[in-house]
């Protein structure tokens, strides 16, 4: 499979939901470096997932859970980052071209190297995980955490 498949066309040849079926979808970022991006392009755009193969495409990931009380379970958590990745809600419009993370994977095992989908899903609760590749606009931003105050050279 080309990345172009997996990007487009062969994602929107699946058994589509309609708009209707989608629940309301979340994307959370921080106020570091994700939520300035987002705000000025007026959308969340696909990331590449260091976990995937390289060919995989770039992906959107969002949750319907609209409050996160533990950021590992909806793939939140980071041994490198050390910004609030809970900090920033973006509520999303939704789209033909989103999925549940099942459906993905289970069409595209070949873009998952062995032991990522257990290692994602032994963390994330995978109800909760659904991505797109394509970017995806927002209706609704919301601050969820005050930010905490930097002192100057500490």
């Amino acid at each position: 499979m080309t990345t172009d498949e997996a990007s487009g066309s062969l994602l929107d040849r699946r058994t589509a939901k309609t708009i209707g079926e989608f629940p309301r979808l979340y994307h959370y970022t921080c106020l570091d470096h994700g939520d300035s991006g987002i705000w000025r392009d007026g959308a969340v755009r696909p990331n590449r997932h260091p976990m995937l193969a390289p060919e995989a495409p770039p992906l959107v990931w969002l949750t319907p859970r609209s409050r996160i009380w533990r950021p590992e379970a909806v793939g939140l958590q980071s041994v490198t980052l050390t910004c609030d990745r809970t900090a920033v809600r973006y509520e999303i419009e939704p789209h033909d071209g989103v999925w549940t993370w099942s459906e993905w994977a289970d069409l595209h095992p070949d873009l998952i190297p062995e032991g990522v989908r257990e290692t994602l899903e032994a963390y994330a609760e995978p109800t909760w995980l659904w991505l797109s590749v394509r970017p995806v606009r927002f209706t609704e931003r919301r601050l969820m955490r005050r930010p905490t105050s930097r002192r100057i050279g500490a």
